[in-house]
This record gives structure tokens, sequence and C-alpha cells, in this order.
């Protein structure tokens, strides 16, 4: 410690001693510090983020507390030395953690960003300037919140509708130190629109301290959080803190419990820290409340072993989701209240699920309406009732069907494995099943309600033993045998909530499973028909964010184009992404990203042509950076393509009377308010056999305003639809614009719909001008009609329509899945193939 800080530290020693109040510093000069940031502002909290705000002319600056060194101190003033000034700026992080990002966020997206973060940390985890913020809970629960712009020393509303200037940290917006950080963890890869440019905390503050003339008020409170213990339950056994209910009936108590470890581990993302269940090995004979309980300490130095039992005291918490509910959990946990009573117990006996035990509910997730959290019991029929019953506690159960994946040998990506597996199962495998597909998945039924609430994850993780992100399964495969576990409900890295069966031993069926390992692209299905003289065939295939960076998987995609789907006449290429991909440099442009697919679809006797409109830069959704659109390729040797008028982003195809498209390609209504924000839709017309054909391609807009079936809310509400609705509307309206003025037109509408069959959206753009392909039984048999894969549940969202003409030349639809039920996947969709005879 140098002789400056040393006096520095004698004097506020001094002013914490001395008694009378009006010894003070001038309030032209202010101590520096940290030691407040995780309950709220610090006067050194409060100067760095109003340093960057002013240094950059922002209108909000969002700055972690844990960046904040709580053994800092520093005195700053106005008309301060170089030499001073380096000196306060050495108060903060070097090198990564000095970086911060500038972009802009919706009021809405930093009110949602900062109570998530508050929430989940149990602290004042984002130091302020530009805005004030109070967050208060109870055991983990939000209890109120307020959040208020301040402009010009006046305090006024956080609107959500507008749009803020601000900076965040680089360093926690992605870095594999804060993995799932704000990018993931946080939703700000959606909610934040990064403008591309980074700034340095340390030449903020030298800026602003070299031109400050008068001190801001650093004491003030602008970011607050609170939260209390309601009371004092004293001893109190596992089943009676869980309650025959969602929430705990004693939330936010001080308690004191025993149990059998039956599960523990470091958490490997940030910030760390130790999860463990333990189990009260005789329970209460109540098949409506858990006999078990998770528990989170930061203290890492705790030594443990399964069958240990213990005693802890802590804070009961319901750990909150985005989805709405809660693991009731014991926190605020230390080694002074935490207690080894006894080594080497027997673990608690496994409830048996399934046909030799439990029956899991195979029909509702929830039955209930209105918020689950209020629910005053359980509804044992229910999924998420049933398997809140079993929270925390050992499960097993026999022969686990492989619905699912996520993680390990999912995607091509590189031919890398990712570190983590989790797959999606159900149990006894070899019991009959409803609504299955070819290969054994199961299938969403939206209009009974029913998402399948049997299927659960076997989650790798830190709490897991003996699972091996290189191994590959297939949909359909069973893992033979008993998998005995622990039932963990968690949050995954976007904050959602899931189920997941943690393997604390390794599992002997896991270890004996032999499926039918990688599956090679050539042994997957392809296309059953071709063009030919006669016969037209299109195609549809989202890409999933493809880019001209991807040396690899442009190989790949070309020989699904070649091999799969047997080189179509033309293709609709949903997510091309602009030429580097998820960069924000180099604008929107994708005229390599399409030339290269092309050089690699190996189809000999086809001229394949690019058919591309680019968007404006950064304003069609997606992966921030990657501009994707929707664009075609054609074969030139067998369609014709005449290109006339404007292409223009913003640019309406329009018809022309015996002509056809005014532009060609065009956009579909652009400037509507309907398809503002979102991906525009582009229409080509080809002619074939004499005859005008015309290929409107879609990317209809996500389910992200959607709840979850597993959401508190129940029931369901789809959110999403309304906006989907209208853009059916519209692509509806264009299509009868076309019969207007071509009665007899040869139509198709096809691409990502981000539907479902039956959804309202499709039913609209139906209409009586179109028809699905893929509802007619003569062409695709129930068990067909999927192309993705999410969560264990195989569903359609991606479809070819036709109007009446096409339906007149002898339509084929081939829905082919090389995708969706394999690892070493391209995409998350399958593609799809028509043919028509002419």
């Amino acid at each position: 410690m140098n002789r400056k800080l040393f006096g520095l530290l004698l004097i506020l020693i001094g002013l914490v001693g001395c008694s009378d109040k009006s010894y003070r510093l001038e309030n032209t000069q202010e101590i520096l510090g940290a030691s407040d940031s995780l309950q709220g502002s610090s006067t050194a909290g409060n100067f760095v983020a109003t340093a960057i705000k002013e240094a950059n002319n922002l209108d909000i600056v969002l700055y972690p507390s844990d960046l904040l060194d709580m053994d800092k101190f520093s005195l700053v003033k106005a008309g301060m030395t170089e030499q001073e000034i380096k000196e306060v700026s050495s108060m903060f992080p070097s090198g990564a953690k000095d970086k911060f990002k500038i972009g802009r966020m919706s009021g809405r997206d930093i009110k949602a960003f900062i109570q998530s973060r508050t929430v989940r940390n149990n602290s004042a985890d984002i130091q302020v300037a530009g805005m004030k913020y109070h967050v208060h809970t109870v055991g983990g629960v939000l209890q109120y919140a307020y959040f208020n712009l301040k402009r010009n020393g006046v305090e006024e509303e956080l609107k959500d509708k507008e749009n803020y200037k601000v900076a965040i940290s680089d360093y926690y917006y992605f870095s594999g130190d804060t993995f799932p950080s704000y990018f993931y963890g946080n939703a700000l890869n959606r909610g934040f629109n990064d403008v591309g440019k980074l700034i340095s905390v340390k030449k903020s503050v030298e800026t602003y301290l070299s031109k400050m003339t008068r001190l801001p008020f650093l004491k003030e409170k602008r970011a607050l959080y609170t939260s209390f213990i309601v009371g004092n339950t004293g001893a109190m056994k596992i089943p009676d803190i869980q309650g025959a209910q969602h929430r705990t009936p004693f939330l936010g108590y001080a308690t004191t419990t025993t149990g059998i470890v039956t599960a523990f581990g470091k958490r490997d993302r940030f910030p760390g820290g130790i999860d463990i269940y333990i189990q009260d090995p005789n329970g209460d004979g109540r098949d409506e409340t858990s006999d078990a309980i998770h528990i989170f300490t930061k203290d890492e130095s705790l030594k443990l072993e399964l069958g240990d039992e213990i005693e802890v005291s802590g804070i009961i918490y319901e750990e909150m989701t985005t989805t709405g509910m809660g693991r009731t959990s014991i926190q605020e946990v230390s080694s002074k209240n935490f207690k080894v009573l006894s080594k080497g117990n027997t673990l608690p006996t496994p409830v048996i699920l399934g046909v030799k035990g439990r029956a899991i509910p195979d029909h509702d997730v929830s039955t209930w309406k209105g918020d689950l959290n209020l629910k005053p019991f359980l509804t044992l029929t229910d999924g998420i009732d049933f398997w809140e019953s079993l929270e925390g506690m050992r499960v097993s159960l026999n022969d686990a069907l492989i619905l699912g994946f996520r993680g390990g040998q999912e995607e091509f990506e590189a031919l890398r494995p990712k570190d983590y597996l989790n797959l999606y199962i159900t149990a006894d495998g070899y019991e009959k099943k409803i609504r299955t597909t070819t290969v054994g998945g199961l299938m969403i039924d939206p209009i009974a309600g029913d998402f399948n609430p049997e299927i659960i994850q076997i989650a790798s993780n830190h709490l897991s033993k003996g699972i091996d992100p290189k191994t590959f399964f297939n949909v359909g495969e069973i893992i033979n045998g008993e998998i005995v576990g622990v039932l963990s409900y968690e949050q995954n890295i976007f904050g959602g909530g899931e189920l997941s069966l943690i393997t604390p031993e390794p599992q002997k069926a896991i270890a004996d499973f032999s499926g039918r390992g990688k599956v090679e692209l050539e042994d997957r299905e392809v296309a059953e028909f071709t063009a030919d003289e006669d016969h037209l065939t299109v195609a549809t295939f989202n890409v999933e964010n493809l880019n001209a960076t991807q040396k690899d998987r442009l190989k790949q995609m070309g020989r699904v184009v070649s091999e799969t789907l047997k080189c179509p006449d033309i293709v609709n290429l949903v997510e091309i992404q602009d030429n580097n991909g998820e960069d924000f440099s180099g604008g929107s442009i994708a005229n390599l990203t399409l030339q290269r697919f092309i050089e690699n679809t190996p189809c000999p006797g086809v001229d394949y042509k690019p058919i591309n409109i680019d968007p404006v830069n950064h304003n069609e959704g997606g992966v921030p950076g990657g501009n994707i659109r929707v664009s075609m390729i054609y074969n030139a040797n067998r369609v014709q393509f005449d290109k006339r008028g404007n292409h223009g982003p913003l640019v309406h195809a329009g018809l022309v009377p015996g002509l056809g498209l005014k532009n060609n390609p065009g956009r579909v209504y652009p400037r509507s308010d309907e398809f503002a924000g979102t991906r525009k839709s582009i229409v080509s017309q080809f002619t074939f056999k004499g005859q005008n054909v015309y290929v409107i391609g879609n990317h209809f807009n996500s389910k992200l305003g959607d709840t979850s079936a597993w959401s508190n809310m129940q029931p369901v509400k789809l959110g999403s639809e309304e906006r989907r609705s209208k853009l059916a509307k519209m692509i509806n309206n264009f299509v009868q614009e076309i019969l207007r003025t071509e009665p007899n037109a040869n139509v198709l509408v096809l691409g990502d719909f981000n539907a479902y069959i039956v959804e309202n959206p499709m039913k609209i753009l139906e209409g009586n001008e179109l028809k699905n392909l893929m509802t007619i039984d003569s062409l695709v048999p129930p068990e067909k009609r999927y192309t993705t894969n999410y969560n264990g549940n195989s569903q359609a969202l991606d479809y070819i329509f036709a109007s009446k003409a096409l339906l007149a030349k002898e339509p084929q639809l081939n829905v082919l899945h090389i995708n969706s039920d394999f690892m070493g996947r391209l995409s998350d969709h399958d593609p799809l193939v028509a043919r028509f005879k002419f």
C-alpha cells in the first residue's frame, strides 16, 4: 500500500469515528470506494458509470458491480493533475475487463436486464449512470421494482418503447469466464443492438477527469437492492419446507433441516458456488410432497461425499427462472451454518417411474388456469405438478427412449463436439406410444394441448457423471436398462427452467449404450423423385445462419441439394447470412455466400443462379450482425427467370397485367407495418414449359412472444401468433392480387413459418387460394409431418403451400428428415421438396 493511500484510509477511519457531523470532506472532493456495491450504489460505482456516460455522450451506463475492487480507494476532485488522474483510473481493471460496448437498448430491455441480474445474484449487480432503480425480493422472488431515467438532474419514467444509447461490459456480454454471459443468460443477443464500437473505461475516466470542473454527487443511491427475512421456522423437515404446492409456504424464512447428500458439485458457470441436493431418507409418505431439497452456497471450501448426513441452516428461496417457475432452495449458507452429522449412509431408495412404478402423465402439462405459483395443491395427473412433487428426489426409470438432444455431437459444426450433452428421453421405450414419428420420436398435439409432459432430459453437468458428449445418439434409439438419478429443476443458459435427471453416479445402462452411431448423410432420407422434362421440382430449406466463411458446412449443404434433394429446379433458402456472418462490418451483401453455396453444389448439367435482395443493414432480426434473409437459387438450364425492375430492400414487387411481377425479384409489402423489423418475404417469377410460376419465400417471426408450456401462467399463450396472422394475411392478399391478374396462376408459398400446422396464421395463409401440401394425407402421412425437433418434441414449422392450378398438376411432397432425427445435423430444420407435372 502506498503512503498516499494509507493516509487516505486514516482520514476515512477518522471520519467514521468522528461524532461531529459538520466535519466532512468538502463537496469538491470525494473518496471513491466500493464497499457498498452489492447492496446498492457505491461512490466508485457511481463515479465510473458517470465518467463513461459523460465521456462518450451516452444516455445510460450499466457497470457490473463485480468489476469494482472492494479493497481499493482513491480521492477524486476537480482540477486533478495527470498523475492523480492516472491513480484514479488504476482503481479499475485493465485488459478485457476495461472494454465496454456501445449500443442501443429499449427501456423494457434495460428493466428486464437489471431485474434479472439483480434477482438472480441477490445483489445490486449493476452500478448505473443516467438512471435509478430499486429491486426488492423475499426469498429470491421479486416483490417490486422501479426504474427511472435521470436527465439533467430530473427523474422521469424509463419508457419501455423508447431506445436509449447505452454502454455495457464487453467482458460480461460474452466471455468464457462469464458464460453464459449477458448474451445468452440475459437475452442481450436480442435485447442489445450493438453498433460495433468498443470503448476503454480507463480512457473514459481520464477524459472525464481532465475536463471535469464540478464533482457530481457520488453518494446518491442510484442502484438499490433490498430483501428481508420473514421469520424463523426453527428445525423443520424437508417435506414440510417443500409443501404440497409449487411454491414453498415458507418463502423467505430462516430454517434448519437435515438430510442425506444425494448430489453435489461445483458450478461450472459464472459466478460459481456449490449445488447440493439432500433428501430425507424417511420422508412423510405423501406423493404430493417432495422429500428432497436443493442447497446453494458460495462457500466452495465445503467438503462433501454422497451419503453424508448434514444439518444446514439458511434462508428458504425459490430460485426463479424466466419461465416464472422456481426451484425451492436453501441459500445464504456458509461453513458456519453447515454441519456433517454422519458419513457413509445408504442413499434413499429411488422412486420408480413408469409402468413398473409411479405412472408418468402423458397428456396434460397442466389443467390449471392461472398462475401455478398461486395454486394451493398439486394435481399429480398434470405433468408439471407430477414432476414438482419429485423435485430433488432420487428416481429411477427403465429403457429410456431417446427423443432428442442438445450439445455433444448434435451439430456438424466443424466436426467438433460440444462439452455438454442433454438427452431428451421418456421412460419405457419398448412400450407403445401415441403420435410417434416413423423413427419413434414423439409429436406434439397443439389442438389437444398435449406437449408431451412425459419428456425429461438426462443432463451432463457439474452434478452428473458418466455421460460422454462424444457419443452419437439418434432419435428412436433406446438406452436399455435402469437409470437412477436425482430429479433436478434448474436454469438453462438462457435463464429458463428445465427438468433434468442428473446422475451423481455413473450409470451402467448409459455406459453400455450401443446405437447406430454416426449416420452419414448418404445413409439418411433422400427424395423419391427428380425433375424431368415434364416435372418441375421446388424445395425449401432453412439452412440456419449460413454464411460464406463456413467452408465445411457449405460443402455439406451443397451435398444436401445434390444428393438429398436431387438437384431441384428451384430452391428456397431461409437464413442466408451476409458474407461475413455475425460480424457487424461489411454491410448486408450476401453475394459470396450464395456464390460459394452454388460452387459447392455438385449437380451435373445444372446451372444454378442466385436470386437475392440484400436487406437494410441490421434491420430485419435474426442473429445480431448476420443480416439473415430468404434467398433462392434456380437451374437456368430448365427454368427461365427474367430479371427486371427495381430490387431494393424496401421496394414492393408489384404486378403488371399481362407481364406479372413489375419488379422481379421483389419483396412483398416491405414497407408495411406488419413486416417492420422482421424478415421480408421475397417473390420471384419463373417460366417453365411456357407457364408462369410464382414462388414466394418466407421466414415468419419466431415464437419468442409465446409463453412456455412449462411456465407458471397456464394455459399456454401464443403471443407471437398475432403478428404471424398479420404476415399471413399480407401474403394471402398478395396471392389474391396475382390470381386477379392471372386467374390460373401457378403460385407457391413456402419457407419457415414458425407456426404449427394447426395454428390460425396457417389457416389465414391458406384462405381459399392455397393448400398446405403437408396436410394432404396422400402426400404426407401424419407420422412424417415434422421438420424440427425442439427439446425432444418433433414438430412442423416449414411448409409448401400451392395454388389450385398446381394442385391439379399431380403434386408430390417429400419431407426429408436428415436433421431432426440425427446427431451431426447440418441445420435445425429439415428440407422439403415438391414436384408438379406440367
